[in-house]
């Protein structure tokens, strides 16, 4: 796969930050870049940003309290 043609969407929920993609390698590669030297929560999702547990997911995100932190 051409990474020129990987994309890799980065939301920022101010607690977490969610990177979602449909390459599982470029997903990763960001979550790795976002999580150095960051203090906040990295999640991943891996597939089509129209699937529904990452609506799920993002509404979960969304309703969180920003001051929540699991460690």
């Amino acid at each position: 796969m051409d990474d020129m043609a990987v994309v890799v969407e980065r939301r920022d929920f101010g607690h977490a930050v969610l990177m979602i993609g449909t390459d599982a390698a470029a997903v990763g590669r960001a979550v790795f870049d976002e999580s150095v030297g960051s203090g906040r929560q990295v999640l991943a999702f891996v597939g089509a940003s129209d699937h529904p547990a990452l609506a799920e997911m993002l509404t979960e995100l969304a309703t969180e309290p920003s001051d929540t932190y699991r460690g």
